[in-house]
Formats: structure tokens, sequence, C-alpha cells
């Protein structure tokens, strides 16, 4: 066998470690998860990529019919990155399950929440940087409240059409419509995938939230961009707007009379 084919096999070999590098660590960060909360069906995906510490963090909850989904992506490699991303949205997850946005509403639980995040912050930074940025969103019915900081994303999906909630530092509220779909992207994924990718795979109106994040997230993996970032998404479907006078919980309302 010539030099030259052996200098073949050898560059051919050498990629295919490659690839399998990135794939392994990729999966070894992986974190997967399909639930449904009654008229809320959500998935989600998560990758390490090409980093040594997987800094973003993720949390999915529900109460009495409303659903909480928040992404925090930690501001430094370090592990202190983690810590940041852990405090952001266990702080956010612990103040929804206490019943804060039940009893104080969207604007108050989000600035409640954010001011006991940056007390956190500040009372562990010890010359270190403490931030995080992240995407929150609480689905009650049919709005939407949101809140962004940083360079993560909110995406609706309608209609076949793309609606980009706008970012950094911003709170707000969306109205929602059946069969929506609301995608939820860390800084690593929103870079990492196009327009074209995720309109195509939300508008597989037959496939399960779960899998259009699995999908989602072998896009990022096949393309092996160099030092890629933590990739996190959620994505959650509306499956059915109630009345307003219908409660979610499990059992009708008595009638009287």
């Amino acid at each position: 066998m010539s030099a030259d084919i052996f200098l073949i096999l050898a560059l051919v070999a050498a990629g295919l470690l490659i690839a399998a590098r990135f794939v392994l660590k990729t999966y070894a960060g992986a974190k997967y998860r399909s639930t449904s909360f009654g008229d809320v069906i959500v998935g989600n995906a998560q990758l390490i990529g090409e980093q040594d510490e997987q800094n973003d963090y993720f949390e999915i909850s529900h109460k009495n019919g409303v659903t909480l989904a928040v992404i925090a992506d930690g501001a430094t490699k370090r592990k202190i990155g983690k810590f940041a991303a852990v405090v952001a949205v266990n702080t956010l997850k612990a103040n929804f399950t206490g019943g804060m946005y039940e009893s104080l509403g969207p604007s108050e639980y989000f600035a409640h929440s954010f001011e006991a995040i940056e007390k956190t912050f500040s009372d562990n930074s010890v010359g270190n940087k403490v931030a995080a940025t992240l995407v929150a969103v609480i689905v009650d019915n049919d709005v939407m409240h949101y809140a962004c900081v940083g360079d993560g994303a909110i995406i609706i999906f309608r209609g076949g059409e793309l609606i980009n909630v706008p970012d950094h530092s911003e709170i707000g509220k969306r109205t929602l419509r059946k069969s929506d779909a609301i995608l939820l992207c860390s800084a690593g994924a929103r870079n990492s995938l196009t327009e074209m990718e995720i309109l195509h795979e939300l508008s597989k109106r037959k496939t399960h939230p779960y899998e259009k994040c699995m999908n989602l997230s072998k896009h990022i993996r096949e393309k092996m961009f160099k030092n890629q970032d933590n990739a996190s998404i959620i994505a959650l479907e509306i499956s059915k707007i109630r009345p307003k006078y219908e409660k979610s919980a499990p059992y009708p309302p008595l009638s009287v009379g």
C-alpha cells in the first residue's frame, strides 16, 4: 500500500475520532424530558457541546393549571457559571411553586425573584463574577408571561410563522392561541440554529415536542461548530385554551341549584 493511501486513511481515521469525540461529549452532557401538563405538552433537549462544563440549567414546573419553563446560562465557563444558572432557575421555581405568582401576579413575581437572585449572587461573589442570562415563560391558559435577560430566545410558532419575542432584559406578555408552540433556547442553541431549521421542526404537527427538541439538537450536533457552547431547548405546545369560567382542576366544578 502506498504512502499516499496510508496518509488518506490516517486523515479519515483522525476525522472520525474528532467526530466521535464531539458526539460522545455532547451526549455525555445531554438531558432529555417529555412531559404533559394537561393543556400544555412539553419536551426538551440539552447538550454540553464542546465545553468542559455544563453551565446551562433548566426546569419545568406546573401548579394549578399554570406552567413555568425557564432556562438559565451561567455567564462564565467556570463552575461558578453553573452555580449562577442553578440559583436563577431554582429561585424562579421555588417562588412559583410557593405561590408567589398566584398571590402577587406576574410582574411582582418576576421582580421579587430577580431581586432574590441578585442578592444571592452578591452574597456569593467573593471576587468572582456571578451572573446568568435566562429566558422564562409562564403559560397561564391563553396568556404567556415572559422574562428575557441576555441573549437567549423565546419564539412563538403560529400558523406556519415564527414570532420572535423581544429579548435583552424585558418582561412582558403575549396572548396565546390553541395549537401555538413556544420555543425557549439558550444562547448556544439560538446561535447554532437557523430560522428555517426551527420552522421546519415546529411545523410538524403530529410530532411530540420532545421529538422536535431532539431533532433540533441533532442539527446542532451535526454542524459540529468549533467551541460549540452549551445548548438547551424547551418546547411547549398549547393543546387547549380553556374558557374563562373553566378551571384546570381534574374534576368539574359542582353546580348549585
